[in-house]
């Protein structure tokens, strides 16, 4: 069986790389959560030493650690690990895509967890950083989202149509993210994985559920709907009728929000 993958990262591998008792290193943990939400740009210089110093120290304990360290150390690995009951060697033929914000100390983890999968044979691993996609304010969280779901759309439908089995891995991320993607997963995910906490590391596995959209309702609405896909700006007498849910408004003209364009895509899969 050939898996796809889809981890969602967070930075508490970073973040566990601290050393509490080092006064020198006793306001790293608030100047990373300061600065979570910026790109490397905007980053200041001395938190980007602090990151380069705890990626070093995560690259290096994931070298050398046993698998148990390996999974008490990232949320992630634990869920990868926990998918491949910690034999990673079935996982060459696989898929790996890692989910990060579009922020310096989210695409750092993300490279961790690459490179180190990489080392293990996993060679089939890519990092997607959805533009803008940052905890910075709901306006920008939801423009991430948006750009995550049309890369979906694009990525997983040709995937499943090759035969892949399709992994949601949700043990790791942000508390926002994971919310967003266990829903999205109902669409896209053959199972959804979360783990337990605790040594035995044991899986929670949700699968697919049989979740249907009504695409009835809003088969009347495809020309306004397929318009607002294409990124036209429409007026809110030209959107009546269509569900509230389904919109978004910027600027004073009505766009798809996020629920739109997920209920959107599976419209235009299955030609309603």
């Amino acid at each position: 069986m050939r898996r796809v993958i889809i981890s969602s990262i967070g930075t508490s591998l970073l973040t566990n790389q601290i050393n509490r008792s080092n006064l020198d290193e006793k306001d790293w943990y608030s100047h990373l959560r300061d600065t979570a939400n910026l790109d490397r740009e905007e980053t200041p210089g001395d938190v980007k030493q602090i990151i380069a110093a705890l990626k070093q120290r995560a690259d290096e304990q994931l070298s050398v650690a046993k698998i148990p360290q390996i999974r008490r150390a990232s949320a992630e690995l634990n869920g990868i690990y926990g998918i491949y009951r910690e034999n990673l060697t079935q996982g060459r033929e696989d898929i790996h895509f890692l989910i990060a914000t579009d922020t310096a100390q989210g695409k750092t983890t993300a490279k961790i967890v690459a490179d180190f999968l990489r080392k293990q044979g996993l060679n089939n691993t890519n990092i997607y950083a959805p533009s803008g996609l940052s905890m910075a304010s709901t306006e920008v969280f939801s423009l991430g989202i948006d750009a995550l779901i049309v890369w979906l759309q694009d990525t997983v439908p040709p995937l499943k149509r090759d035969g892949y089995k399709i992994y949601f891995n949700l043990v790791g991320s942000f508390k926002s993210l994971q919310g967003y993607l266990n829903t999205i997963g109902m669409f896209y995910a053959d199972e959804i994985i979360y783990i337990f906490e605790g040594e035995s590391a044991e899986l929670i596995t949700i699968p697919r559920l049989p979740i249907r959209v009504d695409l009835s309702a809003i088969a009347p609405y495809k020309l306004q709907l397929a318009l607002l896909d294409a990124g036209a700006g429409l007026g809110r007498d030209e959107t009546a009728g269509i569900p509230e849910a389904m919109l978004a408004e910027v600027d004073d003209k009505i766009t798809l929000s996020t629920w739109g364009q997920l209920i959107w895509n599976q419209c235009k899969d299955q030609k309603c």
